[in-house]
């Protein structure tokens, strides 16, 4: 063929020969330029299997599965998505052989799947660990009206000693909140991943009676949160004055105007750019967030001159008066360490280690507070603050498991520490004997070290500055003096044991001797990571390692369960709620941007609130077919006649329920320590409706009057009432008339004068 061209149709074929050198391309494949039968045949089927889509079960479908699962668990999306009509079109675009599943197929097998093969990896690491630390909490979610336990768990790694932390259970919780079915749970939640009781170090939890009764009766040894202690402190004593009170409110005030206000809001961005400060929104305090009142007071404080130029203008709020601007700025500085302490023990790097020094810094502070004359005016906050302080947070300090953890810890050792040296050193080598399987362990205990009263300073207190007070007061020197990094690399370190080791001449135990050298060694900075110590130098003190792998487990709160059920919010929020059919012209509404609804009452308005002519003007300026109904029309402009927005409004319907985990504990633990509070002023405090209070209080069967003359009676109550049966029985031995003198009613008193 080649020859008959080049000889009868040279022309043309010098032309083709040339064409083909000039327009040789590498993208073109081998099909398009063969020209066999054959590879003809070839190209069609080729061409056919780049169209058909591939079976549910490929291998290639299977990888898009998990990456879709992975986009609904990691960004937190609804099931629905694969129905939305955006996704479809990317997935279409991307993968056009794949055919997406309905949302059963990936709620019934994608995620279930993925949830299986997590399962297993976290369960064996937790098998390969000698000991494992847990916190828990309960939460219900508003929308759903579901009650959730939930189960962390918090280890050590064996080989590389590192920290390792896990979600092990979120177990729909179906039954009362009460201590019996709370260790049901827990001990589901346990039985689902073998761990034996053996294996657990420690269990944090708040500070709830339910959640201690639980742990108490499944038999493991618990702590409770540090950080939410730290809130209890500040709620026992930030109402103790008035005052405090007043600014509060006014707070609240001033921060609920902006944030049922859109235009307020504009009005206050535009001040705050004109003054060039900062663009911050205002916040709200809530009664079940941590130290929410604090940020409130310091975002209001921070806010002080746009606040003040907004009030001038709009006389819309009423400010602090200048003495109460003054109170603002000492209980912002007052609290501030409490929410350093909360947010430095809420990393997930930290561990319980961290309690005790915290709690003897916080102390040093307090004391100083007291004596300093720059915190005049809120003494009574200060002395009821110490007096929680002392109350709810001494019991940490000579706690054995965190003294010991404390030890345990290259940073501290026993720096930081309140009870006596020998007895940390005794209790320590009692731990060691414990993991032995010694069971005769003798408790031990110290008297209180005395808190040293710093002179009152002209300036504002620092935490920091407390925690190297602690330090010097335990080692009789500067925090500074300590030996720097830079001399004492975790390289050098190796050395300098052998060394000590050395010159050790007096037998000792092998723990004891360990405990000494371990001693001996500088400590490690606050910066540095007590985990990289011990996998660098932890062969020196094998026994003391492996303590630390036990001890350095638990963290020191339980806010790793609150950052599960923050997302566990995000998971149950109103889109993922069934909508009634009356609901959907909201979604009608909001299918609309914020300018077509704007435009939507500006061309009402201009058109002589005539609809035909609003929905021309409409079409014509922004080009679309698709034009609102009468009614979502109707519905815009009431809402902007009403609110003077066109944003979405709150829904309508019966508010969410205030009987939560988070109340009916603040409620029980008000009722403890102010039984005579009455029902009205205590519904006040907590920020929920008297009757929400009543359901509550009958929910943990206390009652008017029980609660103050039964539930609360004292020990020496008990011999007083037996005192007045026997005189009374005396007394009616001796007057036949006394019985029917006596006068019988529900009152606890009665005064002469009638009332």
């Amino acid at each position: 063929m080649v020859k008959h061209l080049r000889l009868k149709h040279s022309k043309e074929f010098e032309l083709a020969e040339e064409k083909k050198k000039v327009q040789s391309l590498p993208s073109i494949s081998e099909a398009s330029v063969a020209s066999t039968t054959n590879t003809v045949q070839s190209n069609i089927i080729q061409a056919l299997q780049k169209k058909k889509q591939w079976n549910i079960d490929d291998h290639r479908s299977i990888r898009i599965h998990k990456i879709i699962g992975k986009l609904i668990t990691l960004d937190i999306q609804p099931f629905s998505i694969v129905e939305d009509t955006g996704f479809n079109e990317l997935i279409k675009d991307a993968y056009p052989n794949y055919k997406l599943p309905c949302r059963t197929y990936f709620s019934q097998n994608v995620i279930p799947s993925m949830y299986d093969e997590l399962f297993k990896d976290i369960k064996i690491k937790i098998s390969a660990e000698n000991y494992l630390s847990l916190t828990t909490d309960i939460w219900t979610a508003d929308t759903a009206k579901i009650a959730f336990l939930s189960i962390t768990g918090h280890w050590i790694d064996l080989t590389k000693f590192s920290q390792e932390t896990a979600v092990l259970r979120v177990i729909h919780f179906p039954e009362k909140h009460t201590g019996v079915h709370i260790k049901e749970y827990l001990q589901k939640g346990l039985e689902t991943f073998e761990i034996p009781l053996s294996k657990i170090h420690l269990i944090v939890t708040d500070n709830a009676s339910n959640m201690k009764a639980a742990v108490k009766n499944s038999g493991m040894s618990s702590i409770p949160c540090f950080t939410h202690t730290l809130q209890l402190c500040i709620h026992d004593s930030i109402f103790s004055q008035e005052i405090i009170k007043e600014i509060l409110t006014l707070c609240r005030g001033i921060t609920t105007h902006f944030n049922h206000s859109p235009i307020a809001c504009a009005k206050l961005k535009s001040i705050q750019q004109q003054l060039s400060t900062v663009p911050h929104k205002m916040k709200q305090d809530v009664p079940t967030r941590w130290n929410s009142s604090f940020e409130m007071l310091q975002r209001t404080f921070e806010q002080k001159v746009p606040l003040a130029t907004y009030a001038a203008e709009y006389d819309e709020i009423k400010l602090p008066t200048n003495y109460q601007w003054g109170i603002v700025e000492k209980l912002v500085h007052i609290l501030a360490p409490f929410e350093n302490l909360t947010k430095k023990c809420g990393r997930r790097d930290e561990t319980c280690a961290q309690i005790i020094p915290s709690v003897l810094a916080l102390k040093v502070l307090l004391q100083k507070a007291s004596s300093s004359d720059i915190y005049a005016g809120i003494m009574t906050m200060i002395d009821e603050l110490i007096k929680s302080v002392t109350k709810r947070l001494d019991k940490f300090l000579l706690n054995k498991m965190l003294c010991v953890s404390t030890f345990l810890d290259p940073r501290h050792k026993l720096l930081y520490q309140h009870a006596d040296e020998n007895v940390i050193k005794e209790w320590v080598e009692e731990a060691w004997k414990e993991m032995q399987g010694a069971q005769d362990v003798v408790d031990s205990d110290s008297d209180n070290a005395p808190i040293v009263k710093a002179p009152a300073s002209n300036g504002f207190i620092s935490i920091d500055d407390c925690f190297k007070d602690v330090a010097s007061m335990r080692t009789g020197r500067k925090q500074s003096e300590r030996r720097s990094e830079a001399e004492r690399e975790l390289v050098d370190i190796e050395v300098v044991t052998t060394d000590i080791i050395k010159k050790q001449t007096i037998l000792k135990s092998a723990i004891s001797q360990e405990i000494d050298n371990y001693l001996s060694l500088p400590l490690l900075e606050n910066k540095s990571s007590p985990f990289l110590w011990w996998s660098k130098c932890g062969m020196q003190f094998e026994k003391l390692k492996k303590m630390a792998l036990k001890y350095l487990t638990a963290p020191p709160s339980s806010i790793e369960s609150e950052r599960l059920f923050s997302a566990g919010g995000d998971i149950y929020e109103a889109t993922r709620s069934r909508l009634k059919a009356d609901n959907g012209e909201y979604l009608i509404i909001d299918t609309f941007t914020i300018e077509q609804r704007v435009k939507i009452s500006e061309f009402y308005f201009e058109n002589g609130r005539s609809i035909v002519a609003m929905q021309r003007s409409y079409m014509r300026h922004f080009n679309v077919r698709y034009l609102p109904s009468r009614p979502a029309i109707m519905n815009l402009v009431t809402r902007f006649q009403e609110h003077g927005s066109v944003s979405d409004r709150t829904r309508s319907g019966r508010g969410c329920s205030e009987r939560t985990h988070e109340n009916t504990e603040a409620a029980s633990r008000g009722i403890e320590e102010n039984p005579t509070t009455s029902t009205q002023r205590r519904s006040q405090e907590l920020g929920i409706s008297r009757s929400s209070l009543q359901r509550i209080q009958r929910d943990l069967d206390m009652y008017p009057y029980e609660i103050q003359l039964v539930q609360s009676l004292q020990p020496p109550d008990f011999q007083k009432q037996l005192n007045y049966a026997v005189r009374f029985q005396r007394t009616a031995r001796n007057d036949n008339e006394f019985i029917h003198k006596l006068i019988m009613g529900d009152e606890a008193h009665f005064h002469l004068n009638g009332h």
